[in-house]
């Protein structure tokens, strides 16, 4: 028996440069994630067919204000390039496109952030790597294993850098483990991230083969 279309989802397909897009339907929960200055996130279920297969994701989704709406597709291309160079990225992020409805003469259709729930449904704690001033944060240099962490962000940032992503100090987060007072570093907001020309050029490419 084939399972029920949830009631209200929405069609989309889920993009990541280079890779044939899933399709499925966004189902909100409502669950608040919190978020920074710009953006917020709230728990999602994503429903995903394919090849005789059917499953619901726990996922979250990113949110912008309106005028913020390029961020999505940017935040997505850098993350998947980042992970290609091994670097310790969310492990899940797309670009979800209603399949439905396009818009002529804006910028990108009508779209969606989807990641990874970093919380894993509130098992966890997120926190800033560092302060919006680019300290690192108390909490952070509490953790027992802080100075992993600080070593593994350095070099990591070094190897951004040799492959043309400059990045500013906002993009980490921290996923803390409450009961060991363990944290583990994600590359995660590269909305501020500096491109330079080489992924700049691809970005672009992305875009014009997306039809934004």
């Amino acid at each position: 028996m084939k399972p029920k279309k949830p009631s209200g989802a929405v069609k989309y397909e889920f993009h990541r440069p280079g890779r044939k897009p899933a399709k499925g339907r966004i189902n909100e929960t409502g669950g608040d994630l919190g978020g920074r200055t710009v953006g917020w996130s709230e728990r999602v279920v994503v429903e995903v067919k394919g090849k005789g297969r059917h499953r619901n994701a726990p996922l979250a989704e990113k949110r912008f204000p309106d005028h913020y709406y390029t961020f999505k597709s940017k935040n997505v291309f850098v993350l998947d390039a980042l992970r290609k160079l091994g670097l310790s990225v969310i492990p899940t992020a797309r670009l979800a496109l209603r399949k439905d409805i396009t818009r002529p003469g804006m910028l990108e259709r009508p779209s969606k952030q989807i990641m990874t729930d970093l919380t894993r449904g509130g098992e966890f704690k997120v926190i800033d790597y560092k302060y919006a001033g680019g300290k690192v944060t108390s909490e952070v240099t509490g953790l027992r294993n802080f100075k992993e962490i600080q070593e593994q962000i350095q070099r990591e940032q070094k190897i951004a850098t040799s492959h043309g992503f400059r990045f500013d100090g906002s993009e980490w987060l921290i996923v803390i483990d409450p009961k060991t007072n363990m944290g583990k570093p994600y590359i995660v907001d590269v909305k501020a991230t500096e491109l330079k020309e080489e992924p700049a050029r691809k970005l672009s490419a992305w875009r014009d083969k997306l039809g934004f």
